[in-house]
């Protein structure tokens, strides 16, 4: 008789990287043969969910009795691997205390700012995850700031975590990072935190990296290291950001029991695969279409694979209602609002050659307020179309001679729901705009 001891829980988090991450772990269950759930912000696909495939999901586990309910489904349902991104807030109030993970990973934490709560909150939630677990296998990304911000580093948290198993992988060759950069410490003392080598590890501790790799907007290869082997793969998915993810999968597969070496190999090269809204890459004649949700995240990336091509973005502010809720504010206090309206235009001067402003969900603050406040604070060249639609369809089609532009659709990943206001909402997803569009210019050309 099924239990659920019979499944494979597997909860992960992370600064970025945590729903991507679960995407693929799914997928690639599911393309061995393996029954597979999962609630991330990327996909929700479980016998009882009501998701369309692709669509994201905008929620946080409300309690304890939300997760106890999936696990519910996933008896009846008989499910091999349980599989739970796990969100700030949620951790915050506590939901996944009792939950009987068998895996818990961190994908990458560093601390760039999360204009809602301070730095020390982050690192303690993160924190709360995974401190004193002793059934678990507690996989940490040894990948941090370990440079600039040592008070909120993974060696701090591995250190003060006192888990009883842990495993630690590397996402992005910190190995090269130390041999072209001396002014960083030696590998095998990248967990020293204030005179202390976290739990006495050393560079021989790191399981799973990736030896080397080769970064393109089109097109990705990397070679890793798992199980003492080395393997090449090759994959379509854009950004240098995806193969850290995959680095991340193929952890956990493999601490699952799940991977294999040429599944995933062939799972990875499949030209098709797509993380919905996570830095998708579409390409249209000479212009490269990259639909996202961070702009601290994706445009260093790009900006790197760039070369002298254009980097055009279609952005927003999502400004919500505790921003301008003065009461919170008070009983908030450590809380930047400021932050909040400078940072994203700090990236954008940085990375971007133009802008198209427009917005996302609105609250009780005036739509022109909003605008002004993220535009006044641009240095780069932009231009103000509050609807976003039109603004996307801008980028691609009346962008005057720039064909060979790399157009950047920041801000809803794949966000189906736009709230206009505290009553209503409307309906769409970049994504689909983005092809209704390209669809319209073959017809035109046809």
């Amino acid at each position: 008789m099924y239990t659920l001891n019979d499944a494979v829980i597997i909860g992960i988090t992370g600064r970025s990287g945590k729903s991507s991450t679960a995407y693929l772990v799914h997928e690639y269950l599911k393309s061995i043969g393996k029954k597979s759930i999962i609630y991330s912000s990327c996909l929700v696909e479980s016998p009882a969910s009501f998701a369309e495939d692709g669509v994201s999901y905008d929620f946080a586990f409300s309690s304890e009795r939300a997760i106890v309910n999936i696990l519910n489904e996933a008896i009846a349902y008989e499910a091999e691997y349980i599989i739970l991104e796990c969100w700030e807030a949620s951790i915050a109030k506590g939901v996944f205390d009792n939950i009987p993970f068998d895996i818990k990973c961190l994908t990458k934490f560093y601390y760039t700012g999360n204009g809602h709560i301070s730095a020390e909150q982050v690192y303690q939630n993160k924190l709360r995850f995974f401190k004193d677990d002793e059934d678990a296998i507690c996989l940490f990304n040894i990948v941090g700031d370990e440079k600039y911000t040592p008070d909120y580093s993974t060696s701090r948290m591995i250190s003060e975590a006192n888990c009883s198993n842990v495993v630690l992988y590397d996402s992005i060759g910190l190995k090269d990072w130390f041999m072209a950069d001396s002014s960083l410490a030696p590998y095998d003392v990248i967990f020293r935190c204030r005179g202390q080598i976290a739990n006495n590890f050393t560079a021989n501790d790191v399981k799973y990296y990736a030896n080397g790799r080769t970064f393109g907007l089109e097109q990705q290869s990397a070679n890793l290291y798992c199980n003492g082997t080395n393997f090449n793969i090759n994959t379509t998915l854009a950004g240098s950001a995806h193969l850290e993810n995959i680095v991340s999968a193929m952890a956990i597969l493999n601490e699952a029991g799940a991977f294999d070496i040429d599944a995933f190999q062939s799972f990875i090269s499949n030209p098709d695969l797509q993380i919905p809204g996570r830095m998708e890459d579409i390409e249209y004649q000479d212009k490269t279409i990259i639909i996202d949700t961070d702009a601290d995240s994706a445009l260093p990336i790009i900006k790197r694979l760039s070369g002298n091509r254009r980097i055009v973005v279609v952005d927003s502010y999502r400004l919500t209602k505790i921003d301008s809720n003065e009461q919170y504010r008070k009983d908030n206090p450590d809380i930047s609002y400021e932050y909040n309206f400078d940072y994203e235009p700090s990236i954008l001067n940085q990375y971007a050659d133009f802008v198209y402003v427009t917005t996302d969900d609105i609250c009780d603050l005036h739509e022109g307020i909003i605008i002004s406040n993220f535009a006044s604070r641009l240095t780069v060249p932009y231009e103000i179309i509050s609807d976003r639609k039109q603004a996307i369809r801008t980028a691609i089609v009346e962008n005057g001679d720039n064909h060979n532009d790399i157009i950047c659709i920041l801000g809803r990943g794949n966000r189906d729901i736009r709230f206009t206001g505290y009553h209503s909402i409307e309906l769409f997803n970049d994504r689909k705009v983005v092809q209704e569009i390209l669809e319209e210019l073959e017809n035109e050309r046809k």
